[in-house]
């Protein structure tokens, strides 16, 4: 069986870069291909901008 595994993650989430160990071993079983799809805060038409204001907000909360 075949199976397709979409990840949707946002790539400026440091949690998102928790799940990697996994990620990892699931890329290397055979019949699973992973997808990665980046989104989050920052992507398409509700993207919010990042500016000097923003960036203080998210250092200070990361």
């Amino acid at each position: 069986m075949n199976m397709i595994l979409n990840y949707l993650f946002d790539p400026l989430c440091g949690w998102c870069y928790g799940a990697s160990p996994v990620l990892t071993e699931l890329n290397d079983i055979p019949d699973i291909k992973l997808e990665f799809m980046p989104t989050g805060l920052f992507s398409d038409a509700g993207a919010r901008p990042m500016n000097n204001e923003f960036a203080a907000f998210a250092w200070e909360n990361d």
